[in-house]
């Protein structure tokens, strides 16, 4: 497997960096499906309603649903789908999102703009390589507004809902807020998301001074490369210039604040490449309960302390100092100040990944750059 790593873990770390990297294509997939939902309804409600035509775009997911009704006014028009599912695959794993009724909303005076409203309870079902299992969110006024271009192609599109609970798969939990924007800008996509006061799943649920409260949870960030076209493959992607920027990614829980913000690529291997500016705020608490929840061993724990006491003496401030941190990302490795931190997953299908390894032990065989 070309993410095994020397020693006795190679195995170990093989197969999580394989359900990583898997479970990242899955959500990407996903992501897709989101934004080819509201392209699939722009292009029913334009004709339908305004007497517009559909935009040429390629869809990488199939959409299906049953009846559709129109009714309105002059002001207001308004198309109703009924039994909205949405198919995609992301390496070998199937999944199906069951959006049941969406009603589209749109203003003859404002043709480049309409409102969704998803009324239904959203199902997401999979199967394959990461198991099968089922996901039911339910939300008050889950709804988006979206922004077409001159051509008939979604250029942005945020989504928001109130009173949100997830079930299902070991993630129950429930969220004040959500607001998730995507836009596109040319060959850059822009992704801001925001949830409020996220009551955690039981595994990630902790005692305090961390809790199981998440009061925030946001990110800025964007991404290159995406197309349109879309690429069919991590090499595309990559080839063609993708990187991924987090402007800035917060999060607030309990008394661990982090900020951080960086830039990713991913390297000959797949591997993600780029460095991290990290800021945490609260460290010390976090460790402990870290260590209380059986997260972390002792020795990792006494570490951690022992480092933030001399940063405290140096400093001549508080027992629990802030620290600022660069994480680099380079050669498979997590690292910070040169030392290794974590093992990185590669990103890509089997194939690309076994391609990239072989094309390596060549280089290194023959000594190529």
């Amino acid at each position: 497997m070309a993410l095994g790593m020397g020693g006795s873990g190679s195995n170990i770390n093989g197969a999580m960096s394989e359900t990583v990297s898997l479970t990242v294509a899955v959500l990407m997939s996903v992501i897709g499906g989101w934004n080819a939902l509201w392209q699939e309804l722009a292009d029913q409600a334009r004709p339908a309603l305004l007497g517009l035509p559909v935009a040429a775009r390629e869809a990488p997911v199939e959409i299906k649903f049953g009846e559709t009704r129109t009714d309105g006014d002059s002001l207001v028009r308004r198309l109703t789908l009924s039994d909205v599912v949405i198919l995609g695959q992301a390496r070998g794993q199937d999944w199906t999102w069951r959006a049941g009724e969406v009603i589209v909303e749109m203003r003859p005076a404002e043709a480049g703009r309409f409102s969704v409203l998803m009324p239904s309870p959203q199902h997401l079902e999979m199967s394959g390589p990461l198991g099968r299992g089922a996901l039911v969110l339910w939300a008050v006024n889950l709804s988006a507004e979206v922004t077409l271009d001159e051509t008939g192609l979604v250029r942005e599109a945020v989504a928001r809902g109130e009173g949100l609970t997830l079930t299902g798969m070991g993630m129950d939990s429930m969220a004040q807020s959500m607001s998730i924007a995507l836009a596109r800008d040319g060959d850059l996509t822009k992704i801001n998301i925001d949830l409020a006061e996220i009551d955690m799943p039981a595994p990630a649920r902790f005692d305090d001074p961390v809790g199981a409260v998440v009061q925030r949870a946001s990110l800025d960030a964007w991404v290159t490369g995406l197309g349109p076209p879309a690429p069919e493959t991590a090499t595309r992607w990559r080839d063609g210039g993708g990187k991924i920027g987090v402007t800035r990614f917060k999060l607030q829980w309990g008394d661990l604040d982090l900020e951080a913000s960086g830039r990713v690529a991913l390297d000959s291997l797949f591997r993600p490449e780029g460095l991290l500016a990290v800021s945490l705020v609260g460290v010390r608490p976090a460790v402990d309960v870290a260590h209380g929840a059986g997260l972390i061993s002792e020795s990792t724990r006494s570490m951690v302390n022992e480092g933030l006491d001399r940063i405290a003496a140096l400093r001549g401030q508080d027992e629990d100092p802030g620290i600022d941190i660069t994480l680099r990302m380079a050669g498979g490795r997590l690292s910070w100040a040169g030392f290794p931190v974590a093992t990185l997953p590669a990103f890509g299908e089997p194939a690309e990944l076994e391609s990239a390894a072989e094309h390596s032990e060549v280089c290194c065989v023959d000594g190529a750059d």
